[in-house]
C-alpha cells in the first residue's frame, strides 16, 4: 500500500478528516521484513499465517514453498 502512489493519492484526496503522514522509507522498509519475516517463520513451522478474518477467505492457510529447509 504505502509505495502505491496512486492509493496514496486517492487516500489524501478523500475527506476523512484525519491527519494522514507518510512515515520515513526506512522505517516502512523496516516494517515490511519484519512482516514478512514473521509470515515466513509461521509457513517454516508449518503454522497459518493467511488469516480467512483478513483476507476474507473461507478458510485461513499456510503459504509459501520450502526447499530443502529454505523459505522461497
Amino acid at each position: 500500500g504505502v509505495f502505491n502512489e496512486h492509493l496514496v493519492r486517492i487516500i489524501k484526496n478523500k475527506d476523512l478528516n484525519i491527519n494522514f503522514n507518510l512515515p520515513d522509507e526506512k522505517l516502512i522498509i523496516f516494517k515490511e521484513s519484519i512482516i514478512f519475516g514473521f509470515l515466513g517463520l509461521m509457513r517454516f513451522l508449518n503454522r497459518k499465517n493467511i488469516n480467512n478474518s483478513v483476507t476474507g477467505s473461507s478458510i485461513s492457510s499456510s503459504s509459501g514453498i520450502i526447499i530443502n529447509n529454505k523459505l522461497y
